[in-house]
C-alpha cells in the first residue's frame, strides 16, 4: 500500500476556510481578514468546494445536516425517517417515502397558513 503525499499547507487552509464560511456560517470578509487573505481567495475556495460538492451529490436525494427547533413528536419522527432511510437498500422505496413525507409536510404547512 503506498502512502498518499501529504496534503499541501495551501490545501488545508482552503478548506478551513471554506468550512468556516459554508459551515460555520460566518461572512467571506471576516473568513478572508482572519486568515490574511483577499476575500476574493475565500470566494474561490467556497466555489471550489461546492463545485466538488455538485459533482459528488445528487440533488434531492444526498443527506444534508440542519439545526431546527421543531416541535419534540416532529423531530422525534424526522429523525426516525432519516434513520430508516440509511439502512434502506432500496432506492425505490426510500424516493416514495421521501416524497410522502414532503408531501405531508407540505400539506400541514398549507394548513397552517391558511389558518385565519
Amino acid at each position: 500500500m503506498t502512502a498518499l503525499p501529504p496534503t499541501p499547507a495551501w490545501a488545508t487552509k482552503a478548506r478551513e476556510m471554506a468550512r468556516a464560511v459554508l459551515v460555520d456560517g460566518r461572512a467571506q470578509v471576516d473568513v478572508a481578514t482572519e486568515y490574511g487573505m483577499s476575500k476574493q481567495r475565500v470566494s474561490g475556495a467556497v466555489a471550489t468546494i461546492e463545485r466538488a460538492y455538485k459533482k459528488t451529490t445528487t440533488p434531492g436525494v444526498s443527506s444534508i445536516r440542519v439545526e431546527q427547533d421543531l416541535p419534540e413528536a416532529l423531530a422525534l419522527e424526522l429523525a426516525a425517517l432519516a434513520e430508516a432511510m440509511k439502512g434502506c437498500d432500496d432506492a425505490a422505496k426510500c424516493a416514495e417515502a421521501l416524497d410522502k413525507a414532503t408531501n405531508a409536510v407540505r400539506k400541514a404547512a398549507k394548513l397552517l397558513k391558511a389558518a385565519p
